[in-house]
C-alpha cells in the first residue's frame, strides 16, 4: 500500500533491523517476498492498521503495560512516528526529516513536534528482546 501522498521512497534502517525485516520476509507465503507484514486471512495482502494496533497492544501486554498504563501514558503505535520524528529533528535537516517522514510540507513535519507531550512512544529494551526472541523461535 502506497502512503498518503501516494509516493514511494526507500529509506535507510540499521542493518540489524534489515537483517530482521529480510529473516521475516523468508517466512513470508508469497513466493517473492515482497510483504514482509502479511495478513493471516489473506497473504497476498499485508496487514491492516487493526491488526498492527492489536499486536502492538500485545507486545505492550508481554512487557507488563496493561491498557490503563496505556492509555495514561498515551502510548499508540502511531506515536512512534512522533517519537522518530522529535528524535531526528536534532540530527537530520528539515528537508532530510520531511523526505523521511513522507511529507510534502514541512509544516506537517513541525506539527509532529507540536504533540511531542501526547503521542512520543519510548521504546523500551524489553520490547526489543521481546521481538527479537521472535526470530530466535522460528530459526
Amino acid at each position: 500500500k502506497l502512503p498518503k501522498n501516494n509516493k514511494e521512497r526507500e529509506n535507510a534502517v540499521p542493518i540489524k533491523l534489515a537483517e530482521l525485516l529480510i529473516k521475516l520476509a523468508s517466512f513470508s507465503p508469497i513466493p517473492d517476498n515482497t510483504i514482509v507484514f502479511w495478513s493471516d486471512i489473506k497473504p497476498n495482502q499485508p496487514i491492516g492498521a487493526s491488526h498492527a494496533r492489536d499486536l502492538f497492544y500485545e507486545a505492550l501486554e508481554a512487557i507488563g503495560i496493561g491498557k490503563e498504563e496505556r492509555d495514561e501514558r498515551n502510548l499508540i503505535l502511531y506515536g512512534a512516528r512522533h517519537y522518530f520524528n522529535n528524535t531526528m529533528r536534532f540530527i537530520l535537516s528539515g528537508a532530510e526529516l520531511r523526505d523521511w517522514m513522507g511529507h510534502r510540507d514541512i509544516r506537517m513535519t513541525d506539527n509532529y513536534s507540536q504533540n511531542n507531550k501526547k503521542s512520543t512512544l519510548i521504546i523500551k529494551d524489553k520490547v526489543k528482546e521481546n521481538i527479537s526472541s521472535i526470530f530466535e523461535e522460528n530459526s
